[in-house]
C-alpha cells in the first residue's frame, strides 16, 4: 500500500513532499517518518518536518516542522531531528533547539518530546509533551546531557527506551552524578541513581556508581550495564562491572565482572549493553570472557542470553560451531544482537563466520539466526542461500538507521517474524519476511 509519495501534499497550499527518511512503523502497521518539504512559505528555516498516520482517523498528520516554537517558556524553535520513534499512537522524537529568548546555549538545545492527537469530534489537536530538555532541574541539579533513541554498539537494531505513554532513559547530571529515569507526565522520575543500593537480595548493601543506557520497554523490568561502588556492600573494583536485571525497582545481577562463565575455567571479562524482552524480563548480552589456558583471543567473544525465569546459558561462542552449517565452519564475529517479545523472549543476531573454515569464504560468510519456541539456535539466512531461485549476495537486518536510531527493526514482538533486505548476485532485490517457528 503506498502511503505517500514525492510530489504529494504536504503542509500548506502548494507544499509538497521532496523526500524521505525511512519510517518506523508500530505494532499495527502504521508509521512515523521525517521528510522534507517544498513549496510557498517554504525555506531552509522549515522544510523538514515529522509526519504520522497513527492518530484518529488515520490521516497522514504534521508532528513537528523545522522552525515551529518547541518550548512556549523560552521560545526556542526546532533546529533539526536527531530519532524519531512510534508506539502506539505516540510519536516520540529527539530535537535540537535554537534561538529563544534567553537565547538557546549548548547547555540547553536538546530535547525530547512525545506528541498524541485529540479530538473534540470535529477538530484534532497536537498534544505535545516535553519528555526532557538539557539544562531543565533535576532535584538540586540540572541535566546536563541524556541518551534517548541512540543506536547502542552490539545491538542497534533494538529499541530500548519507548512505550506509549513512557519514555525510560538515562540522565548524566551537571553535579557529576547519573540517574536512570522514567519520563512519564512531563516530570522526570528516577528509579535508579548514582549512590541507591541495588535494593535486590544477592548485593543487598551495594549501590550504584554509574549506567549504560537502560533497556526498559516497558514499566515492569529494567536491565543495564552497570557498575557498583567499589568498597562497599562487598564489591570489590574487580567485580564492580555487571550486568543487572531490575524488578519492580530492586536490582540482581545476571552476570558479574570475574563471575564464573560455566564454561570451565573461564569468567566475564567485559559487556556490551543488553538487550530486554518486553513484558517477560528475558535478558540477552555480548559479552567478552577470559581464563589463562582455556580462553584466546580467537575464541573470546560470546553471546549469553537468560530466558524469563530461567538460567544464563551461553548462545553462541566465537570459534564454535554455528547452528545449521557444515562441519568445521566457526564463528568469527557477533555483529548485532536483538531479542524478542511475543510471550517468548528469544534472541536473534547476525554474525559473520571465519573465511576458511568449513568452505567459508567472502561469498558466504555472513547470516542471521535466532531461538525457535523449543529453545533451539536455528539458522534463518546466510549468504550464498537461494531465495526464489536467485542467490543472496549480501543483506541487511538488525542495524540503526539515519533518522531513526534506537528504534526496534528487523522483527516483529507479536508475530515471531524477522524481516531483511536481500540483494542478490544478479543486482536485484527482495524484502523477505521470515518466521522464526
Amino acid at each position: 500500500m503506498l502511503v505517500v509519495k514525492v510530489g504529494d501534499p504536504a503542509a500548506g497550499a502548494g507544499v509538497t513532499f521532496t523526500g524521505f527518511k525511512d519510517p518506523v512503523l508500530n505494532a499495527t502497521g502504521q508509521l512515523a517518518f521525517a521528510a522534507t518539504i517544498a513549496g510557498p512559505g517554504i525555506s531552509s528555516a522549515n522544510n523538514t518536518g515529522l509526519w504520522t498516520n497513527a492518530f484518529a482517523g488515520g490521516a497522514l498528520t504534521m508532528v513537528a516542522q523545522k522552525g515551529a516554537v518547541a518550548d512556549a517558556a523560552d521560545g526556542a524553535k526546532l533546529l533539526s531531528f536527531a530519532s524519531v520513534s512510534l508506539q502506539g499512537a505516540e510519536v516520540l522524537y529527539v530535537a535540537s533547539l535554537q534561538g529563544g529568548a534567553p537565547l538557546v546555549t549548548s547547555a540547553n538545545n536538546r530535547a525530547a518530546y512525545a506528541v498524541t492527537s485529540a479530538s473534540n469530534g470535529e477538530v484534532s489537536t497536537n498534544l505535545v509533551r516535553q519528555v526532557v530538555r538539557e539544562g531543565q532541574v533535576f532535584g538540586s541539579t540540572t541535566v546536563r546531557s541524556f541518551k534517548l533513541l541512540a543506536a547502542t554498539s552490539g545491538s542497534p537494531g533494538q529499541g530500548r527506551a519507548h512505550t506509549e505513554g513512557n519514555a525510560a532513559f538515562l540522565v548524566l547530571l551537571a553535579n557529576g552524578t547519573q540517574a536512570l529515569v522514567d519520563g512519564m507526565g512531563g516530570s522526570l522520575t528516577p528509579f535508579a541513581q548514582t549512590g541507591q543500593v541495588t535494593g535486590g537480595a544477592l548485593l543487598p548493601a551495594a549501590t550504584f556508581k554509574s549506567f549504560g543506557p537502560v533497556a526498559a520497554p516497558d514499566t515492569t523490568y529494567a536491565a543495564m550495564i552497570s557498575t557498583l561502588t567499589s568498597g562497599v556492600g562487598g564489591v570489590t573494583s574487580a567485580n564492580a562491572k555487571g550486568i543487572f536485571l531490575g524488578i519492580g525497582g530492586a536490582f540482581e545481577p545476571v552476570a558479574r565482572v570475574t563471575g564464573v562463565t560455566g564454561i570451565t575455567g573461564a569468567t566475564f571479562r567485559a559487556f556490551k549493553d543488553p538487550v530486554l524482552a518486553p513484558a517477560t524480563g528475558a535478558v540477552a548480552f555480548p559479552a567478552t570472557i577470559k581464563g589463562l589456558g582455556v580462553v584466546t583471543s580467537s575464541d573470546d567473544a560470546t553471546l549469553w542470553w537468560r530466558p524469563a525465569g530461567g538460567t544464563l546459558t551461553l548462545l553462541a561462542r566465537e570459534g564454535s560451531q554455528p547452528a545449521e552449517t557444515g562441519a568445521g565452519v566457526k564463528w568469527k564475529t557477533f555483529a548485532s544482537l536483538a531479542i524478542s517479545g511475543g510471550g517468548r523472549g528469544g534472541p536473534l543476531f547476525t554474525a559473520t563466520l571465519l573465511q576458511g573454515s568449513g568452505g567459508v569464504s567472502k561469498t558466504n560468510d555472513a547470516g542471521i539466526w535466532a531461538v525457535d519456541s523449543a529453545g533451539a539456535l536455528r539458522l534463518l539466512v546466510r549468504e550464498g542461500d537461494v531465495i526464489g531461485g536467485k542467490t543472496v549476495k549480501t543483506f541487511t537486518a538488525l542495524t540503526g538507521v539515519s533518522g531513526s536510531p534506537g528504534v526496534t527493526r528487523s522483527f516483529s514482538n507479536n508475530t515471531n517474524q524477522v524481516i531483511y533486505r536481500a540483494t542478490f548476485t544478479d543486482g536485484s532485490q527482495a524484502v523477505v519476511t521470515v518466521h522464526v517457528p
